[in-house]
């Protein structure tokens, strides 16, 4: 009789201990669906749909067709974002803001864009290449100490770059090759010395296909902020290599 009543007791007990278990978890769902759905919407930045952003089936042959589909990208960039961005001082800092402290528009230049640095009589061509996530500004410091030693630089503005998250959504690494491959054709074009490249860790595919299709006199890859440039020591050895 006590074997059957302590075995009755333990069953109860377990239901009781899976039905807690069981409610909690419930609870707990419960709490953080609510706590789901009280999040903000995302913004406009992360849906704006930016369909003028270059691909490897634009109709594009040259860079300066690639600058030209730039100039309407961010034309829609100001469009679709910034316009719909307020202004104030709680969007100060807002990177989409427009005159906000971290709105590159504000600036004489915009260095989220490609841009070239020329010379007339160049010793030689470098590609610069940003990172994934990155946009050309962080090539800016390197492209004009380069240039001052007597290079003619690209630094170009992979695709879903230098706009707005959303941008990296759609964004393939075909994309990315293809606008590298490019650049490449253009700083072949635009000197008649040595070919280099330095690229701040972009995607291993683009520059692959960038060694392979275009072969370079140096390859220099970068990893981390560009002010160290991979210590300084790499630094001056892409601009004694020129």
């Amino acid at each position: 009789m006590r074997l059957v009543i302590v075995t009755t007791s333990a069953r109860m007990l377990m239901r009781l201990v899976g039905y807690g278990l069981l409610g909690g978890f419930i609870v707990a769902a419960v709490i953080y669906i609510r706590f789901l759905e009280s999040r903000p919407d995302l913004s406009v930045w992360h849906h704006a749909d930016l369909d003028a952003e270059y691909t490897e089936d634009s109709d594009v042959g040259s860079f300066d067709q690639y600058l030209e589909l730039e100039d309407r990208l961010f034309a829609q960039l100001d469009e679709l974002v910034y316009a719909e961005v307020p202004q104030g001082p709680k969007n100060v800092i807002n990177r989409f803001s427009r005159g906000s402290i971290s709105d590159p528009g504000r600036w004489p230049k915009n260095w989220n864009r490609s841009f070239t640095l020329e010379n007339d009589d160049p010793v030689a061509g470098v590609l610069l290449l940003h990172g994934l996530s990155d946009s050309p500004y962080s090539l800016r410091a390197l492209g004009e100490r380069l240039h001052d030693e007597g290079a003619w630089v690209l630094g170009l503005r992979i695709p879903g770059h230098g706009t707005a998250p959303t941008g990296l959504v759609e964004v393939r690494w075909q994309d990315m090759a293809a606008a590298v491959r490019l650049a490449a054709r253009h700083v072949s074009a635009a000197k008649r010395t040595a070919s280099h490249s330095i690229s701040l860790d972009i995607p291993t595919v683009a520059r692959w296909q960038l060694n392979t299709r275009f072969p370079l006199s140096m390859t220099v890859r970068c990893l981390g902020p560009v002010a160290s440039c991979c210590s300084r020591r790499r630094l001056e050895l892409a601009a004694s290599r020129l």
